[in-house]
């Protein structure tokens, strides 16, 4: 035996450790190792938001649970819970959409509060992605004028248009926007008579359908359409129907669950009339509640054994 391993074998005696492990106890050693850089990084995280104060409760929690960005997760490589799991988290993109800014209702998920039925039921965002979800107006195709193509260029009541009736949006001198097309014309007078069902407003040149509610043999007048409509607020309905869904004008049942009774709880957000269905699991006993259509459902065969075997 040479000196230097008399001497590698004198320190190992001495120290009492073998230098063998076996593969449980490397693993061990792996474990050991990960579960202190992950200390390491919470504490970190937690120095970090001393300085961030404003955040919100659930921004807070959501720092400290999501890991730390160098994989220090407590789970063995290739096993749920390690780098591969924080990996697939910071991938997950932002949901909700940014085109509603009004807050009307949550994409494709849950009720909001107030619960409306203008987007979709129990205050859902179901208006697809093509259109918008306006907390006044329902599913449309634009909220402002940047949601519109070039060749509509302008935002009229939920919808893209040419232009809008008593709006300078006409350029050139003696055109006008038309109420009929919503396009520009030009400007009516003796020399240009007005389409059928439409008179003329000399202050603007434009062929409206009405200019204040006494031109309308019923309803009122709406401003920014310049037609004749049921109503543009819930002022004007009453009886049955005594809520505005402004978006078409007309009076309505219901335009909100806030709107029906305990009987029968749903606004229902094709015929805005309330009917049974349910607006949380809690009203479904044995099943659950479909948000998409608010209606009760069998639960999936896999969640009735779970609920069978743990006594629910």
């Amino acid at each position: 035996m040479t000196a230097v391993e008399a001497g590698r074998r004198s320190r190992t005696e001495r120290s009492g450790r073998s230098r063998t492990f076996t593969p449980a106890a490397r693993r061990e050693r792996w474990r050991a190792r990960a579960a202190q850089r992950h200390v390491r990084c919470l504490v970190r995280a937690m120095l970090k938001l001393r300085l961030a104060t404003f955040f919100a409760p659930f921004a807070v929690a959501s720092v400290l649970l999501a890991g730390c960005p160098d994989g220090a997760g407590l789970g063995l490589p290739g096993q749920d819970g390690g780098a591969d799991a924080d990996a697939d988290a910071r991938d997950d993109g932002p949901t909700g959409e940014g085109g509603n800014d009004d807050g009307a209702a949550t994409e494709g998920g849950g009720p909001t509060p107030g619960s409306g039925a203008l987007c979709g039921a129990n205050g859902r965002d179901d208006c697809g992605a093509f259109l918008l979800c306006s907390k006044k107006l329902g599913c449309v195709e634009c909220k402002q004028d940047d949601d519109c193509p070039a060749s509509a260029a302008r935002c009229l009541a939920g919808t893209c248009a040419g232009c809008r009736p008593g709006m300078s949006d006409c350029p050139g001198s003696g055109r006008a926007c038309w109420a009929s097309d919503n396009e520009c014309h030009a400007a009516c007078g003796d020399a240009v008579a007005c389409p059928t069902a439409t008179t003329c407003d000399k202050a603007s040149g434009a062929c409206v359908g009405c200019s204040v509610d006494s031109d309308c043999t019923s309803g009122v007048c709406a401003p920014a359409t310049r037609k004749c409509v049921a109503c543009i607020t819930d002022a004007t309905c009453s009886g049955a129907r005594p809520r505005c869904r402004v978006l078409t004008g007309t009076c309505e049942a219901c335009t909100s669950n806030d709107d029906c009774g305990h009987a029968l709880p749903v606004c229902d957000p094709t015929t805005f009339t309330c009917r049974l269905g349910c607006t949380g699991d809690a009203q479904c006993p044995g099943k659950q509640c479909d948000a998409a259509t608010a209606k009760c459902v069998d639960l999936p065969v896999d969640a009735g054994i779970s609920d069978a075997a743990s006594g629910g």
